[in-house]
């Protein structure tokens, strides 16, 4: 026979068992509304040309359903998505009325930064090459034979920029 607590514990398993399972049943067949905020919601998408049209469309359909606003922000003129994207320039050629736009950088201020500035400014533009060349010019390209070199050199221009800030 087996022992009176072991009993008291199969009980009390099978009992939280069914009891979940039983619920988990229930939360599977009956449509439960998704609780409304009770406040505005706003889902905010930063770097969004790197958002892929399907994650968009995932996005915009939860926003949607939860009663959210979805408001997205990025620069057409960087990287776009990994998979299949695009959706942010779309929507930034096709609506520029209602597409905010960046008209001042407030990164790379000061002197040391012209170079920068302007190798941004061409690579928006599409002149990968000359922006490419500007850099280099500058001393802000470093070319590395392995990964762990590049590693190394990496950490040691992060060190000595920190250095030089504190």
């Amino acid at each position: 026979m087996a022992e009176p607590y072991l009993v008291i514990i199969i009980i009390i398993f099978f009992f939280f068992f069914f009891f979940f399972f039983f619920f988990f049943l229930i939360y599977l067949v009956l449509p439960l509304p998704l609780p409304l905020p009770i406040v505005m919601v706003v889902l905010l998408v930063d770097e969004a040309s790197l958002l892929s049209t399907k994650d968009f469309v995932a996005l915009s359909s939860i926003a949607e359903e939860r009663g959210a606003l979805l408001r997205v922000i990025g620069d057409p003129a960087q990287h776009s998505s990994v998979n299949d994207g695009g959706i942010f320039r779309h929507i930034t050629e096709h609506h520029p009325d209602g597409t905010p736009a960046l008209t001042h950088l407030h990164r790379q201020q000061g002197v040391e930064m012209e170079e920068v500035r302007l190798a941004n400014a061409e690579y928006r533009e599409g002149q990968f090459t000359k922006a490419l060349e500007r850099l280099a010019q500058d001393g802000r390209i470093t070319e590395a034979d392995s990964a762990e070199e590049a590693y190394d050199l990496l950490t040691c221009a992060w060190y000595v920029e920190r250095q030089a800030i504190e």
